[in-house]
């Protein structure tokens, strides 16, 4: 036997050929050794079985439901306070500010409202179709005039004076008239500014 593979080996060293064919079939054999090795089924894991939770027996069951009975068959002896009804409040406007007027009043409106509540004069209280021009009197100062009421008063004007029920004032007296702006409405309701002349009559120059 020993003298057989002394041969072989003898062989191999000497032929080449013979060489290349063993050592194809080595690789074959690890290839197949490798191949068997990664394609073997591996080791599955054990499952963990659920842990069986006992139930509770028919008798616990009754137990608990009679003590849940017990417990809402049970009167409640807290006191319930109902609640108490509000009594009404009565409001009086005596001493207290208007809540519909606004907190700040422009200083315009004021002067308006405060010289509205103040007596009217005779003249101011007038219509100026009521108002006659009886003289013109040139003094130190300018022109001044001499009018007479429909009740027969006389009164004297001088620029600047109010006259006439529409807020008029004496704008300007001149050598034989007086001229009067007064604040009306026109047509269309707006305020506008109209001059009213009243004549110095011939004859009463």
């Amino acid at each position: 036997m020993g003298f057989q593979i002394g041969d072989i080996i003898e062989k191999l060293k000497s032929d080449r050929r013979l060489q290349m064919i063993v050592a194809g079939f080595v690789i074959l054999v690890v290839a197949a050794a490798v191949l068997f090795f990664v394609m073997s089924p591996s080791e599955q894991p054990t499952a963990v079985k659920p842990a069986v939770v006992p139930k509770p027996k028919g008798k616990d069951n009754a137990t608990a439901k009679k003590q849940t009975d017990n417990k809402t068959a049970q009167p409640d002896n807290k006191t319930v306070q109902l609640p108490q009804t509000p009594q009404a409040v009565q409001y009086t406007s005596i001493g207290r500010r208007d809540p519909f007027m606004p907190l700040l009043v422009p200083k315009e409106i004021l002067e308006k409202k405060s010289e509205k509540k103040k007596a009217l004069s005779p003249l101011e209280d007038a219509s100026i179709s009521d108002i006659r021009l009886t003289a013109i009197i040139k003094g130190k100062e300018g022109y001044y005039a001499l009018i007479r009421m429909a009740d027969g008063k006389s009164y004297t004007l001088r620029p600047g004076m109010l006259v006439g029920s529409n807020e008029g004032r004496v704008y300007k007296i001149t050598q034989d008239s007086v001229i009067i702006k007064e604040k009306i409405k026109d047509e269309r309701g707006r305020l506008i500014i109209k001059e009213n002349p009243l004549k110095l009559r011939r004859g009463e120059e």
